[in-house]
Parts: structure tokens; sequence; C-alpha cells
């Protein structure tokens, strides 16, 4: 069967690949020419079955089935439909799962850094999705720090209210424990330098998880101050949990 994946959903030119793996071929059809999704599936589906099953998930499943196949030739095959296509696989449940086992078996480094590249300048509204998050949070623990840097300096900035939001503040304890002292003192900084910036944190649960993060793992400056802080407040019960 033969299913189609239209990534994104409008491009200029029209390029066609396909991929097979366990009997199954999947065809990547990025868009004829000013074309909409809609229209691509319109356009293909007179040669295939009726009981073929066509979407986005079948797509995503069968790219994994090639990046789990033992062959090198095959999972690079798979990589190469990867590439280009990253953003919108991390906005779904599925699509995340491939960017993932992508991020695992690419080359550390520039090959991982390629995939990746079209996440810059696309943080913050990744990071307060639930797949978005986890995705940089992936991104943080398999590339090496000069490759996940985009993350942090895209979300320093905002990383206040980003501690007390429900996904966000995953993302800054991944930074917090994966990049180097200088990213995470500059973080800490972000975080602890404003007027009462403990006590504001330590009154939402997502903050409180952030704090201990700091710690447990940011540079001794940082963990004095939460010390300090949560000491003059009252507030060191808990701080033996992990984050």
């Amino acid at each position: 069967p033969i299913c189609f994946f239209a990534c994104p959903l409008r491009l200029n030119e029209c390029r066609m690949a396909s991929v097979t793996t366990n009997s199954r071929t999947v065809r990547f059809a990025d868009s004829l020419p000013g074309a909409s999704l809609t229209e691509v599936q319109e356009y293909e589906v007179p040669h295939i079955p009726e009981t073929t099953p066509r979407g986005f998930v079948e797509c995503c499943d069968a790219l994994l089935d090639s990046m789990e196949a033992g062959e090198p030739a095959t999972k690079r095959n798979a990589l190469a439909h990867v590439e280009g296509r990253v953003l919108t696989l991390a906005s779904s449940r599925h699509g995340s799962q491939v960017v993932r086992r992508a991020l695992q078996i690419a080359q550390r480094g520039e090959e991982q850094e390629t995939l990746v590249r079209e996440l810059h300048g696309h943080v913050l509204e990744l990071a307060v999705t639930s797949v978005g998050s986890q995705v940089l949070q992936w991104c943080l623990q398999l590339l090496p720090p000069s490759s996940a840097h985009f993350i942090f300096a895209e979300i320093d900035d905002n990383a206040r209210s980003m501690a007390n939001h429900d996904f966000g503040h995953l993302v800054l304890c991944r930074i917090i424990e994966n990049m180097p002292r200088v990213e995470i003192e500059a973080l800490a900084s972000t975080l602890l330098s404003v007027s009462n910036g403990v006590s504001e944190l330590w009154q939402n649960s997502n903050g409180q998880t952030v704090v201990k993060s700091l710690l447990h793992y940011g540079p001794p400056s940082a963990q004095e101050c939460v010390r300090r802080c949560l000491f003059e407040h009252n507030n060191l019960e808990g701080l033996s949990s992990a984050p």
C-alpha cells in the first residue's frame, strides 16, 4: 500500500520520492506547483486501490520501520526523507517519534544539526505544546551542546514565564541538566536576578521543579542563591525530591 505525506502543504516545486519497508512503499508528494495537500491526494488517488491506507500516521509508521531496519542504506534513505520535514513532524505525536529516532541514528554533530536546523526560530512556539516540548527536550539530550545552543538562545529571555508553564518548564530543566555551565549560569541569572525571583517561582509547582533542577544541577552560585532565598522564606521543605 501507498500513503502520502505532503510537508509542507505548499511548495513551489514537485518532488517525488519513495522508500520501501516490509513490503510497504511510502511515497512522499511534497506538492504539485501551487497545489494544496488535498489537491495532491486527489491527483494521486485514481492510481491507488480504494482500500489503500493513506495519511500522515501510516507514513510515520513506515519511516520508523525503515529507521529500525538493520540495513544502513535503508536507514540513510529514511533520514533523507525526514530532512526538511522536521518542523511539521515535531508538531504531532506520531511525527515526533520519527524525529526522535532520526536524531538517534543520525551522525552526532553535523548531521543532527542539519535535521534540527528548521526548528531554529520556532523554539517558543514548540516549548508551549506537549509534543513540541518533548522534541526540544530530546534535542537537548541527544545533540552536542553546540548544536542545541539555539534552544537556550531563543528561550532565555522568556525563561521566567516558561518556568511556570506546564510544558515550557521541562525544557528549562533539560537545559539545566545538559547544557554547559556558561548557559546554565546565564539562565539562572535570568530566573533569579529579579527581586523575589526564587520565592515567586516557588509559588507554582512548575516553577518549583525548575528551582529544584537548579539545586541539583546548577552552578554553586545559583544553588547558594536558591537555598538562601528559600531559607529566608521558610520554604525549604521538599528540596530533597528530584526534579
